[in-house]
């Protein structure tokens, strides 16, 4: 059979990679040509083939002459073992993540959101930080479902929610390495974003709670809004279109002044997208007669 290894211990000017840091960068070649001609494990000696790259190895044999070496290079047996290591090279390479102290070394960990309180010191807010990155993943019970009797039957329903969402990450988090240099635009264009399901049910909630607000603040002008010629045509239905716009309206501009922050000219589209969506009842009811 065959077995694939990652390293434990991988660096980057000074920096000790993770493990799932490590497993992202691609464009993997054989290395073999840094390597000695020898390996040894225990009483096994790996020898070197430099046509095909790999290391072989017959355990339990007496190998002393070039010869023997030929055969197990070149005559492979059953129970022979060989070897191929692949890495990244001397090359550089991108990460965008924070700066992690771990023991002696320092590592790479997500940035993240992390609650800190008005009052709270830099001690609790440093364990705080230290407490998202280790669980900041969802983690699926390892007991398996109805495993442990009839009690363990009910961590049945938690371990199936648990595993639908295994890839969903519990908070949002900037974490990413490349190989090569990448700009920032494209990096942060394949950092993973938020699950699509989970964005869209806290879109849908805030969308409600705008509307139902939105709603109990027109409908004391009901009548005075029915008596606006523009907005007359719409009848009774007069509360349920004008809180539809103004829960739209109001998002856009919600969304405006978050990129304006840092993207001006978003923030600008979204306030246009916002003042249309807000004039559409009165616009177009002003062409029905």
């Amino acid at each position: 059979g065959t077995s694939t290894f990652i390293t434990q211990h991988a660096t980057l000017e000074g920096f000790s990679l993770p493990e799932d840091m490590v497993s992202t960068l691609g464009e993997y070649e054989n290395v073999l040509k840094w390597l000695p001609e020898r390996l040894y494990w225990g009483e096994v000696v790996f020898f070197a083939n430099y046509q095909d790259g790999l290391y072989y190895a017959r355990p339990n044999a007496t190998i002393r002459t070039e010869r023997d070496i030929e055969d197990v290079l070149y005559v492979h047996r059953p129970g022979d073992l060989r070897i191929r290591y692949l890495g990244v090279g001397q090359i550089k390479a991108t990460v965008i993540a924070l700066q992690w102290p771990a023991g002696v070394e320092t590592t790479f960990a997500p940035y993240q959101p992390v609650a800190v309180g008005p009052c709270l010191q830099d001690s609790a807010a440093s364990q705080n930080l230290k407490t998202g990155i280790e669980v900041r993943k969802f983690k699926r019970s390892r007991s398996n479902c109805c495993g442990q009797g009839v009690m363990g039957c009910l961590c049945c329903t938690c371990n199936t929610i648990a595993c639908l969402v295994a890839r969903e990450l519990a908070s949002d988090e900037i974490y990413f390495a490349s190989a090569g240099i990448v700009s920032v635009d494209e990096a942060f264009k394949k950092i993973r974003p938020r699950h699509p399901c989970r964005v869209w049910h806290f879109r849908t909630i805030g969308l409600l709670l705008l509307f139902a607000a939105v709603w109990m603040m027109l409908s004391p002008f009901l009548d005075q809004f029915r008596s606006i010629p523009a907005l007359a045509p719409y009848g009774s239905s007069i509360g349920l279109v004008e809180a539809s716009s103004g829960a739209f309206g109001l998002s856009m501009a919600v969304a405006g002044v978050a990129h304006g922050c840092y993207r001006p000219w978003v923030g600008v589209r979204f306030w246009i997208a916002a003042i249309l969506i807000a004039a559409a009842p009165a616009v177009l009811g002003s062409f029905v007669k």
